[in-house]
């Protein structure tokens, strides 16, 4: 049974060094679904849910996840994002038992002092942008609030990684966290 790790990253933390991490680390096989939508937003159904600005059902999410799954490989699969929300979570885990696939982990990196980046961050944001650009700020509590009720189902496989202006931009202490927690 392949093993699955869902990868949650807070906004404005270096995702494609903690991506770089895992690669090192576990080298899974990477499922991006922004760059998975890209690809299939021209010729396929998830084109008239993004266009109308609806979400995207489950079931066409998990049908790309399938298509992005390469089925001789027996590597761990990373899947950067998603899901997102309760229902969604239910779904997928419905989705990979049939597929033989198991939940190994949900990683979520995070600031360690969020409020203290939030002001620093906001701050710097509103002198280069303006004040009328809070909706960034909203997606960002919003994405803090969606990993926290999905952390309260499975709490077993959740492994927090807090990273903070010292080391978030440090390769080894990233990859000194993934191994440490691996096997925990």
């Amino acid at each position: 049974m392949r093993l699955i790790h869902l990868l949650y990253i807070d906004l404005h933390l270096p995702k494609g060094l903690i991506l770089d991490a895992f690669a090192k680390c576990i080298r899974p096989q990477v499922i991006l679904l922004d760059n998975s939508f890209e690809s299939l937003l021209r010729t396929t159904e998830i084109k008239k849910y993004i266009e109308s600005g609806s979400i995207v059902p489950s079931h066409l999410i998990e049908q790309l996840i399938e298509q992005n799954i390469d089925p001789t490989s027996t590597q761990d699969i990373l899947i950067l994002g998603y899901p997102r929300l309760v229902h969604r979570l239910e779904s997928f885990e419905h989705f990979a038992r049939a597929k033989e696939l198991s939940i190994s982990r949900c990683w979520y990196f995070k600031h360690a002092d969020f409020d203290l980046f939030i002001k620093n961050k906001k701050k710097a944001w509103i002198a280069k942008h303006g004040d009328s650009t809070t909706d960034h700020w909203v997606t960002v509590n919003k994405t803090i609030e969606e990993v926290e009720l999905l952390k309260s189902r499975k709490k077993h496989l959740w492994i927090e990684v807090e990273l903070t202006s010292e080391n978030y931009n440090l390769p080894a202490y990233v990859e000194q966290e993934i191994l440490k927690n691996i096997g925990s």
